[in-house]
């Protein structure tokens, strides 16, 4: 009878300290696998991409808010999306200028919340190389961001 309580005690135990260190670990670990990467204002990332590669980044946005993300293609060309929270496709950029020029892509929020940037490559079967992507540092938009962005010839969209 004593072995039974004492066993029931230290089992209980143990279930105490796997949910203490379940949760412990729980809130030290990096974030998810299927959460994006943030694109802040003002940062550039440089990476690789290649064929059947898409890059995915969150952009999070005020109302009235420009945004403005350039891409230094390095060897690789690219295509540019950006995607509403209910990935609504809103603009595309692909300028014909190959693998070494810059993409750039802007736009006004029309309502707060989290966009998604997406970069793929051009070719499907194209070579591993580099490209940067840098988030300008976003502003309340002005007159002259509206006719940029009324006036951008995005690419057809056909991925």
């Amino acid at each position: 009878m004593f072995h039974q309580k004492e066993s029931c005690k230290f089992l209980k135990i143990e279930i105490v300290l796997l949910i203490a260190l379940t949760t412990f670990v729980a809130f030290g670990q990096t974030p998810k696998a299927n959460e994006l990467p943030a694109l802040l204002p003002n940062q550039t990332i440089e990476t690789e991409l290649s064929g059947g590669q898409t890059h995915r980044y969150k952009v999070t946005l005020a109302a009235n808010e420009f945004l403005q993300v350039r891409i230094e293609q390095k060897g690789v060309d690219v295509v540019v999306k950006l995607f509403d929270a209910n990935q609504k496709l809103l603009a595309q950029m692909d300028s014909p200028n190959l693998k070494y020029e810059f993409e750039i892509l802007s736009w006004i929020a029309d309502k707060a919340g989290n966009y998604e940037i997406e970069i793929i490559p051009f070719e499907s079967q194209a070579k591993a190389d580099k490209y940067s992507l840098q988030r300008i540092e976003s502003r309340t938009a002005t007159e002259n961001d509206r006719k940029r962005v009324v006036n951008a010839i995005p690419s057809p969209i056909k991925h």
